[in-house]
């Protein structure tokens, strides 16, 4: 087949491609049900002195590249990109029409989201690809399929990657409106359910049955808790824990400490007050038992009395 012939077809079958494309571009705004993942390619197909070819089948070698020249092939209708296999189209009056992705008829399936550009590259019979490519383009509806009624694709937050709202507003970021019975708000690590608000708003902290305004599971420690504290006298020390025990009887009588014996003394701290080598006591959560604890280290965790 000449290479006149094929200019002459590339020209008609870019006009109809435009027209087609905008099926892909609102793709991701479709529902996921019913979608046809499939192109409409319709052309006529003629002669070096424009008149159509003998009715008749005809072979086509059609892939997308993500590049005018060069580039990357992304799809072939038939085989692979390495190895691309022509399909067998059937020409009337000189027009043909097929769908691209069609699997029934033998087809790879069209998976490309076609959120990029993406550039067609056609052979007919034996002669070589067509230049230029040609880019994939939509019809001027096709550039609202951007936005779900008038709001851009930009600002939905999406469910199945990290994302961030944010917003500069005097109105509240986000309300949550729960009118059933089921719970308003869960949250999840890795599958285990850690932190609930129910129907009612309960909040639930390591707990998915809160039976209080804020029910937590396990210990709660703020920044002005008080924490029962021993340390172990020392004598010698320049500190309380060298003072005899007429000046602990002191420092008791005053409210200082809670108590002393000959092993340690015993007083009530917050939590910013604490330092390394002091014990405290913490709940044993298997026994209920009360156990002395000691702390090795003090991390600065940005916590403010």
């Amino acid at each position: 087949m000449a290479q006149s012939k094929n200019t002459v077809f590339r020209r008609l079958f870019v006009h109809v491609l435009c027209v087609v494309c905008a099926a892909f571009f609102v793709m991701p705004f479709a529902a996921r049900a019913g979608i046809t993942k499939e192109l409409n390619y319709q052309g006529k197909l003629t002669d070096a002195s424009n008149t159509a070819v003998a009715d008749g089948s005809y072979s086509m070698t059609i892939r997308i590249y993500d590049a005018a020249t060069g580039g990357n092939c992304l799809w072939s209708a038939r085989g692979t990109c390495a190895s691309p296999q022509s399909r067998s189209v059937t020409v009337t009056d000189g027009i043909f029409s097929i769908r691209l992705g069609d699997t029934a008829a033998g087809d790879n399936a069209l998976t490309l989201d076609f959120n990029g550009t993406y550039y067609l590259g056609v052979a007919v019979g034996t002669d070589a690809e067509m230049t230029p490519r040609k880019k994939l383009t939509a019809v001027p509806q096709a550039f609202n399929a951007e936005y779900l009624d008038g709001i851009a694709a930009a600002s939905f937050l999406r469910s199945d990657a990290a994302d961030t709202m944010a917003a500069s507003s005097s109105n509240t970021l986000l309300t949550l409106n729960q009118s059933g019975t089921g719970d308003i708000l869960n949250v999840l690590d890795a599958g285990t359910e850690v932190f609930t608000i129910t129907d009612g708003g309960n909040v639930g902290i390591g707990t998915t049955t809160p039976t209080a305004p804020l029910h937590v599971a396990g210990h709660c420690v703020t920044a002005d808790t008080r924490l029962r504290r021993r340390r172990r006298r020392r004598k010698g020390a320049t500190d309380t824990e060298g003072l005899s025990d007429e000046e602990l009887e002191k420092l008791l009588r005053d409210g200082i400490i809670t108590g002393f014996d000959d092993d340690y003394i015993y007083d009530e701290v917050m939590i910013v007050d604490l330092v390394a080598d002091d014990e405290v006591a913490s709940m044993n959560v298997q026994t209920g038992a009360l156990t002395w604890s000691r702390v090795n280290a003090l991390v600065n965790m940005g916590i403010k009395p």
